[in-house]
Order: C-alpha cells, then structure tokens, then sequence
C-alpha cells in the first residue's frame, strides 16, 4: 500500500504496513522481496512512503516521511539506499523532492526550495533557499507537487492553497440550493450533522498541520474548536444518537492514541475510553447504537481493516476493549447502525472492490447473510432518519436504496437523488465524507471555492536548471 517508486533497474520499490516497511517486486516478475522495516534513529513512530524519481543508478530513492513531535504533525523527506536497506532524514521539514543535476527541489506548503545535494554522499549542503511560491495546494497537510524534467524544464500548477474558501451549503432533491454558514474555511475529511440538524462537526487542519475537530451552528459564522488533546490528530467524529455526546478518534503515533468522548458542547475535557490495539494500528468510531453504549469502530492494522464492537465503560478512568467482529479474510469497515439499532450498514471488498452491504444485528453481532446494497462499486453508507433508506456515493454521486426487514432484509435497486460532483463537493477521504444528512431529509455538504476549480493550464519554465543555479549562487554572496 501507499506510493511506489520504479527503479531504472524495473525494480519496483513501495511501502507496506503503511509506511512502516517496504517491498521489492523484481523486474522479472518474481516473488517479491520479503518486507524491509523502514527505522530512522530519532524519529520514533516515523512513517515512510516512497515517491518520486530514483537517483541516477539507483544510488537511492526519496521517501515522504511523517512523525509527530513536540505536539506538531511533520512531513520530511528521507532517503533510502535501496541496496542497503538503510535510510536517513535529509529535510524535516518538506515534500515533493525531485533531484536535478547536483539540486534538490522540494516544496513547503505552495512554495518552492532548492538546496545543493552531494550524489556521492547522498547529502544536502548549506541551507535550503526559497525559489518560488503560489503553487497549487490541494491538501492541507501535503505539500505542493510540481516537476522537473531531464532536460532541466519546471511544469507546475498554480494557485496556492485551494481549500480556504469552502463552506458549508444544503441542498434538497429539487436540486435547489442554501447557504447553511457563511464561514469560509479550509474544510478537510469529515463533516457529520447534529441529530436534530442545528449544529455539525467537520474537520480543519491547524498551522502545524494537526486536524482538529470544530463545531459550526447553522448560520454562524464562527466556529468553535472542540477540546482535544494537544499535537493529536482528530478523526472520525460520530454524534450519539440523542445529541449528547460526540465520539471521535485521536492519534499522535504514541500510548494515548485511542477513542474518546465529549459532551455535544465540545467544551469538557476528552474523556479517553479505548485505546487502539497496538502500537501500530489506528482505531476509528464509525457509528453509536440508539442506546448511547455500545459503538462500533474501525481498525486498520497496515493493510488489514475490520470491524470492531466496544461498549462506553461506566466509569471514568476505565477503557472499553474492543472486539473484532469481522473476519481478516477480507476488508470490512465503516459500520453503521440503523437508527432502530436493528440494521448495520458497512462497506467490504469481498467481491474485489468497496460495495456496500447490510446485515441484522442483534446481541453484540452481526446475525444471518449479508445483503449486498451497491452496484459496481460502494463508498461510506449513511442512513436516513427514517431508518427505511440507505444512502452511499458512487462515481460522484449519492446513491439511495430501500430496505425491507419484512419478510427477510433486502435492498431495492439503488437510484441516484444527488449529484456530488456536480455539487462541487470534495471526494471522499480517509473514510470520511464532506456531506452528511439532515433530519429534513436535505443534503448538507462541503462546497469546493471557486479556486478548486479543474485547473485549465499549466505553467511551464524552460531552462529552470539555470535559474535554480543562479539563485544558489546569489544566495551563496
């Protein structure tokens, strides 16, 4: 899983257990090599992606590495001599290398850096000197991307940072459309609706790229950050059914990684109640029964994702265990209860790729055969408030399906009541959706800015080989 780098060798080298290792697939088609851990002395927890272009003769290639310390989320660039299996920091703070000629370019956010590279020693010298800025940013916590050719050429794409004019819109299936808050923001990852409708959660990322979980009330235009623990991600918010409370995972790569518990109000302190189930996994509530107890959440252990049940403890200081409830033959994920608690909604790729499925549930667990609700393909299923329909996206839009409990569970066909991208609503990440359901039946849903617009033209520089020399050189003075 994650990127992959191709060698001038063929070789393909890319990451495995997400990060924490990777695999070398010969060029003949042969068995890969068995798992090499990735380790970086002074970078506990650290996970690292091959990307980019090798060095010339496969002396070694760049990896995106990325740590927490010191409560900020980082995103450096490694380097790994592939025949010996050893890797070292180079940038701590960078993204999107590409070597040319004795440089290394990489960018911070929308800007552009160069800094000269030793080839034999596989090193940086002096200090990086900034070239450019305004490139096109798609994500807040990745850098910008951009390309240098053999020849010296810079191909890249403007704009800067593209997400800071979202904001949050309703729609209902006449296709007519509201303002539901006039904040604009740089919305990431998850955007989840109070259960009476007035309020909802959704995702921003911080100036040190931590995601942080912030409530809006519809037609405020200031949000409020909910209290976390400080330098850890926030993911996966989920309401309880009764509005109370909300559930959400947070992670840093240390001991206190886990789930925890806030009152609706975002203003108490988090209470931790389950830890995820080894150092490293990643743990994710995905949905809470009608009886404010019992929860279902998401482990994700390198490429193995299932489906576990948990139960809220009844005292403070105690931590829930979670307990697998799926099979590892397969992935599963994302479960759901319906809002009668009778129904669970996930999403599994055993027929190949993501299709939406429910299943009875009662005492703890899934009861009977699973029905499968998607067509060619499923992603992130959300029930109706009438717990009759089921909603799921599919190629850009949102599907809708019926199902009958009586005489045995089943699924009509699924039809199309919203399209998503013409919308302008963000793709699905990370398992999370940017739209959500409200009681009324309306769709409330992140809307791109007029900078997310498809870019129409790409900016090329001839002869930027020179120009990153003569900058060098300036900066040398």
């Amino acid at each position: 899983n994650g990127d992959g780098v191709w060698l001038e060798s063929g070789d393909l080298i890319c990451s495995n257990q997400d990060g924490l290792s990777y695999v070398r697939v010969p060029a003949n088609g042969g068995s890969p090599i068995a798992p090499v851990r990735l380790a970086i002395a002074g970078y506990p927890g650290g996970r690292f992606y091959p990307e980019g272009r090798p060095l010339p003769g496969d002396r070694g290639l760049f990896l995106r590495a990325i740590w927490y310390q010191g409560q900020v989320y980082h995103q450096g660039i490694a380097i790994l001599d592939p025949r010996s299996g050893k890797a070292k920091m180079l940038i701590q703070d960078g993204g999107s290398p590409a070597y040319h000629a004795g440089i290394l370019c990489f960018s911070r956010q929308d800007a552009l850096f160069a800094i000269p590279f030793d080839l034999g020693k596989m090193e940086i010298r002096g200090e990086p000197v900034g070239i450019m800025n305004d490139l096109r940013q798609t994500n807040t916590s990745i850098n910008a991307g951009f390309g240098i050719t053999p020849s010296g050429m810079l191909a890249y794409l403007g704009g800067g940072n593209v997400l800071r004019n979202r904001h949050l819109v309703v729609q209902d299936r006449q296709g007519n459309v509201s303002e539901w808050s006039p904040a604009r923001r740089p919305f990431e990852y998850s955007l989840k609706a109070s259960p009476d409708g007035s309020r909802a959660t959704v995702t921003i990322n911080n100036a040190s790229a931590i995601t942080e979980l912030w409530m809006y009330e519809r037609g405020g235009t200031a949000g409020r950050r909910v209290r976390l623990r400080p330098g850890a991600d926030c993911l996966g918010a989920v309401w309880s059914q009764d509005g109370r409370w909300i559930a959400f995972a947070q992670n840093a790569n240390d001991s206190l990684d886990g789930i925890y518990m806030v009152d609706a109000g975002g203003l108490s302190t988090p209470r931790w109640i389950a830890r995820k189930p080894s150092p490293t996994s990643f743990i994710v509530p995905s949905s809470i029964a009608p009886d404010g107890k019992t929860m279902l959440a998401t482990t994700v252990e390198g490429n193995n994702v299932q489906i576990c049940v948990l139960h809220v403890p009844a005292k403070e200081g105690e931590l829930a265990v979670p307990r697998q409830i799926t099979s590892n033959d397969v992935a599963h994920g994302m479960g759901m209860f319906s809002p009668d608690g009778h129904v669970v909604a996930y999403q599994s790729n055993e027929t190949g790729k993501p299709e939406i499925y429910v299943c009875e549930w009662s005492e703890g667990g899934f009861k009977g055969v699973p029905v499968m609700v998607s067509r060619d393909g499923g992603d992130i299923a959300k029930w109706g408030r009438d717990g009759k329909h089921l909603y799921y996206s599919a190629q850009g839009k949102l599907m809708s399906v019926e199902i009958p409990s009586r005489p045995a569970l089943a699924a009509t066909a699924p039809t199309p009541v919203w399209d998503l991208a013409a919308l302008g609503v963000p793709p699905n990440r990370l398992g999370n959706a940017l739209y959500d359901l409200l009681p009324d039946g309306r769709l409330l849903a992140v809307q791109k800015g007029p900078e997310e617009q498809n870019p129409t033209q790409a900016n090329v520089i001839l002869n930027f080989d020179e120009v990153l020399k003569e900058r060098l050189r300036a900066a040398r003075r």
